[in-house]
């Protein structure tokens, strides 16, 4: 991963971020953690996150201080008539340590066909700049 994006091992707590419905039981959640990939651009990274099942009110992106926390949730419909089930209603959750180059007041976040896309702007001092050559 980027020196500028380090990922978090996930914490096990519940009641962290998790969304409230999760929290209400006060037990330990199971989390799944979402593949991402991370592309640096010129004046942005890009996460993209796999969170299938997932749509924008189920979304949440926090950033605090410097940790990015991406948590989702998967709902079922109420569908009583299923004869067999292999799938599971989980969270997704992922946390990442960002660094100074970051620009935190420019994160925006979609989601998509079940693919979140978080967008963290570079911060100017952080962007490559052409250097003039005296002489």
């Amino acid at each position: 991963m980027s020196a500028v994006i380090e990922n978090k091992k996930n914490s096990e707590s519940c009641c962290a971020t998790a969304p409230a419905a999760s929290c209400e039981t006060g037990r330990r959640q199971e989390w799944l953690r979402p593949r991402v990939d991370v592309v640096e651009g010129e004046s942005a990274f890009t996460l993209t996150l796999d969170v299938p099942g997932v749509g924008r009110d189920s979304l949440e992106v926090v950033l605090n201080d410097k940790t990015l926390t991406i948590v989702g949730r998967r709902t079922r419909p109420n569908d009583e008539a299923v004869l067999h089930r292999e799938s599971r209603v989980a969270d997704y959750r992922r946390e990442f340590t960002l660094g100074d180059s970051i620009d935190g007041e420019g994160v925006t976040a979609t989601v998509r066909d079940g693919v979140a896309v978080v967008t963290l702007p570079k911060a100017e001092k952080a962007k490559p700049r052409k250097i003039n050559i005296a002489g």
